[in-house]
């Protein structure tokens, strides 16, 4: 990921962690939920928000 792209990511990630604490979340499902924005993160190398529909699609 380049810079811009790790900063996107660690501002939406910190931003994803909040709202599933303020929804009550349990500490193991922010866990869960969070190690796979991250792995989704590392397998396609940018910021989630980023991925193209037509990229993801051919990973089912």
């Amino acid at each position: 990921m380049n810079s811009h792209d790790q900063t996107q990511f660690n501002t939406l990630y910190l931003t994803y962690i909040n709202e599933l604490k303020l929804q009550g979340k349990s500490d193991k499902t922010i866990e869960c939920y969070s190690r796979a924005l991250r792995q989704t993160a590392d397998f396609f190398d940018t910021c989630p928000p980023c991925v193209r529909i037509d990229v993801a699609s051919n990973f089912n």
